[in-house]
């Protein structure tokens, strides 16, 4: 709870979730949202659910922490202490929504169910697991477990019409949400777009594309030297990155190797079959964007089954986790010494030292200075920060005014009166052009 009390500082806390946020408090589920800005097109069920807690119980959008407090009685409850090492590493998305942090959570409980605690109520375990994919598409691949050991147990209870039924309304309620969002199926993979009027543009679309590529990488290539890679030279230089990513980078795929190679000559063939799933998934993502936080949840699971094969001291584990857990909390209380010792953890940045009235109320940051502007038939805000966080909706930051204005389009409400009627894209007539690079101007 203390450490969830400080000062938020993930780069996707300002960009994404507080914005995805606003707009469900103040419109709901709006159609073409992702016109607005691309990332708001995800709408994650996690937001939505904070979305309805924040104005109630959370106003601080906390409710990282008390999924965290309730994992570590899970821990308590099924004297499974490995899990306590995970603790202080979840510590890190708890002062923001984080949807990392439920799908890394809910992927260890299905997993230490299913595994190592032979839980028989398998289609409960198969339904927590998918009711992640609303969270995140990236978490499809943990149905596979309560799905494979149903099948080795011979029990296809899970396959009965009933199951099935609410299986197409999961995904239903899935595919509907992103498409009317987004216009996109399976969001935010790029090759899964249909065709509607709220579209986002093509070139938008493709740009996001290539954030992502450079994502993968840390911003350490060119767009253009990426591109000219062999696949030989892909998986080398994402290996060998320039500063700490690359050890993290290592460690997941050696995890999961080491489970497997273990796993043989030990005769373990479901951990055989697991790591094999996992090694498939963490290639998947690392081809769309492999960005380390996307293949976590894998390495977690590996790492919890290779402690199957090793005899653990509870108080040792007890004592490592509140250490680590110390550490954390030393390290966010003095971030100056993250930031001078780990330059190139980029987010610690933001990192800023909490106050005492943490103690009461969990530290946030002011809304910042906005002013009104008219973007087509948008009357909207325009933020001085280079986010749109806690501003007004709708808002624009200066990066996307320049991108319209580069690009030549605009976004356009369908009912300038009403949002929640929802956005599209628009080429932009020569008036809005002059009006965009009046606002681009004013800027400077």
């Amino acid at each position: 709870m203390l450490l969830g009390s400080f000062f938020p500082y993930i780069q996707d806390h300002f960009g994404y979730y507080i914005p995805t946020i606003q707009w469900l408090n103040d419109f709901g589920l709006v159609k073409g949202i992702a016109n607005v800005d691309l990332v708001l097109g995800q709408q994650s069920s996690w937001h939505i659910l904070q979305a309805f807690f924040d104005a109630t119980i959370d106003f601080h959008h906390r409710i990282n922490v008390t999924l965290l407090i309730a994992f570590v009685l899970y821990v308590f409850e099924r004297k499974y202490y490995f899990l306590l090492l995970f603790v202080p590493v979840f510590g890190l998305f708890i002062q923001s929504p984080s949807p990392d942090l439920p799908i890394y959570i809910i992927t260890l409980l299905i997993s230490n169910e299913v595994i190592l605690q032979k839980n028989k109520d398998l289609e409960l375990l198969f339904f927590l697991g998918l009711s992640l994919i609303l969270i995140k598409i990236t978490a499809i691949w943990i149905v596979f477990l309560p799905l494979y050991y149903s099948y080795k147990e011979k029990k296809h209870s899970i396959l009965k019409p009933k199951f099935i039924i609410l299986i197409v309304g999961i995904f239903s309620l899935f595919l509907v949400k992103n498409i009317y969002c987004s216009s996109n199926v399976l969001f935010p993979f790029s090759g899964t777009y249909i065709e509607t009027f709220w579209k986002p543009n093509l070139k938008i679309i493709q740009q996001s594309s290539e954030i992502a590529l450079l994502k993968t990488y840390d911003f350490q290539y060119s767009i253009q030297e990426i591109q000219q890679f062999s696949v030989w030279k892909k998986i080398t230089n994402w290996f060998w990155l320039s500063g700490y990513k690359k050890w993290i980078h290592i460690a997941i795929f050696l995890s999961i190797i080491c489970l497997g190679l273990i796993s043989w000559f030990r005769k373990k063939s479901d951990f055989v079959v697991i790591s094999v799933v996992i090694l498939l998934k963490s290639v998947v993502i690392v081809l769309f964007s492999g960005q380390f936080r996307f293949l976590l949840d894998g390495f977690f699971v590996s790492l919890v089954l290779l402690s199957s094969f090793l005899v653990w001291k509870d108080l040792y584990l007890k004592f490592s986790s509140i250490s680590l857990l110390l550490l954390a909390i030393a390290a966010f209380s003095f971030p100056q010494i993250i930031q001078r010792n780990i330059p190139s953890f980029h987010l610690g940045t933001n990192l800023k030292s909490p106050t005492l009235d943490c103690f009461l109320i969990p530290n946030d940051y002011e809304k910042r200075p906005e002013k009104s502007i008219q973007i087509g038939n948008i009357k909207a805000y325009e933020t001085s920060y280079h986010l749109l966080y806690n501003a007004s909706v709708p808002a624009f930051t200066k990066s996307s005014l320049q991108r319209f204005d580069s690009l030549l389009i605009i976004p356009q409400a369908i009912d300038s009166q009403n949002f929640s009627k929802g956005f599209y894209m628009k080429p932009s007539n020569q008036k809005e052009q002059v009006q965009l690079k009046k606002l681009i101007q004013a800027q400077k």
